[in-house]
């Protein structure tokens, strides 16, 4: 089926693609070995006609197989690169999920299996699959974001004091043990600040592994 970049197949086309190859290969196999099992001589055109023939259906099927595993990616790849660094993390736990089940389908159709080996087959290949979300950000970007962070405190620490100096000048002696109140409370504000962090009661802001 013929769509946008290229090829479009479902899943039932590449399963039965998936069929063709090994009935192909089986085929194959028959014919080399021939009818009394010594194989079939090189003299003989109908086998060596049947033998090509059958080989090159094949490797025509591997190609088209090839090709549209090889769109699908550029084209998977190309989204993923547009999406926001949380959305394509969860995008490709969500591809990898998919391919799992991909080849379990595969598996089935290719030995026949039952539902309870399918099931099976499942839960191995979730075996290493994280039980937990993945984190949004690496450790490095969350040392990076904590830095910046403390450098903006200091940078606002700085600034309250300087408003607070500039405004003293301005007022009479006589206001001296008020000042020196005010600035303590200054002071005071900005240690509570350093001891109880923005955010540090919110689990969710920090990565988890």
């Amino acid at each position: 089926e013929a769509g946008g970049s290229g090829w479009v197949m479902s899943r039932e086309e590449k399963i039965a693609l998936y069929k063709k190859d090994k009935e192909l290969k089986e085929s194959i196999e028959k014919v080399g070995k021939g009818k009394d099992g010594a194989g079939w001589n090189e003299d003989d055109d109908d086998g060596a006609r049947a033998v090509g023939l059958m080989r090159i259906n094949m490797y025509a099927a591997k190609a088209v197989s090839g090709r549209q595993m090889v769109e699908k990616e550029i084209e998977m790849l190309e989204a993923v690169e547009k999406m926001p660094k949380e959305e394509r993390m969860r995008s490709v736990g969500e591809g990898l999920e998919k391919a799992n089940e991909l080849m379990v389908a595969l598996r089935q159709a290719s030995l026949g299996l039952s539902s309870v080996d399918v099931a099976r087959e499942r839960v191995r290949q979730n075996v290493f699959k994280p039980s937990h979300i993945l984190p949004t950000m690496t450790v490095e970007e969350f040392g990076e974001l904590e830095v910046r962070r403390m450098r903006e405190e200091e940078e606002q620490k700085k600034k309250n004091l300087n408003r607070f100096a500039e405004k003293s000048a301005h007022e009479s002696d006589d206001d001296d043990d008020d000042d020196e109140e005010r600035l303590a409370k200054v002071r005071a504000f900005d240690d509570f600040k350093d001891s109880h962090r923005r955010g540090s009661g919110n689990s969710k802001l920090r990565p988890t592994g």
